[in-house]
């Protein structure tokens, strides 16, 4: 009879540290479930056509109203007058998330 007893409050002492066990991971799973990685908003391309103008007004050129056309969410086209070569210019515009510019260039990025 003692054995049994023995027993039985071992299993009893291994149920509570099991217990113990699961309530913390569960809580730890609940927690995960409730933190969502934040994710990094870009900007609205829109909010960085004065980066783009500031890149043409160096040219001593000016971007009219209308000479930029968004291509996604990232790439603009614009066209202005470039007074430096007295003809039209046409460029791709890439921006990073915080209106980094990335590429200002004639040719396509992609194709």
């Amino acid at each position: 009879m003692n054995s049994k007893k023995l027993f039985s409050r071992m299993s009893i002492i291994c149920f509570k540290k099991n217990i113990n066990k699961y309530l913390a991971l569960s809580i730890l799973i609940l927690f995960s479930f409730g933190c969502k990685k934040e994710e990094k908003k870009c900007r609205k391309i829109w909010s960085c056509v004065d980066i783009v103008r500031e890149e043409i007004k160096k040219r001593d050129s000016a971007l009219p109203v209308g000479g930029a056309s968004q291509i996604n969410d990232s790439t603009l086209f614009v066209t202005f007058f470039d007074y430096s070569i007295s003809s039209i210019s046409k460029k791709w515009v890439i921006f990073g998330c915080d209106c980094e510019l990335v590429y200002f260039d004639d040719e396509k990025p992609y194709k």
